[in-house]
């Protein structure tokens, strides 16, 4: 829902899946004990946080840059698990 809430600039929408990323991967992150998964959901939620501020000051641009981080920091999480 994100993707699509930021190509109808629906700022609201992208504030509230971006709280709510942000809240659910600081909450991974704190119980995480492995320190890859902590630093990487810890990376996420403050960069989705960053990402609600910007959707709560209509700021498209920088939304965008921290939304392009995020999927980046998944990213080289994941290919990390996958390429095990």
């Amino acid at each position: 829902s994100m993707t699509r809430n930021i190509a109808y600039s629906n700022y609201e929408g992208v504030a509230k899946d971006a709280n709510d990323l942000a809240a659910q991967t600081k909450k991974v992150g704190d119980a995480s004990a492995a320190a890859f998964g902590k630093e990487k959901n810890l990376a996420i939620s403050g960069l989705a946080l960053a990402m609600a501020d910007a959707a709560g000051k209509k700021d498209g641009a920088t939304l965008s840059v921290k939304f392009g981080e995020i999927l980046g920091t998944c990213n080289s999480c994941h290919a990390k698990l996958r390429d095990k």
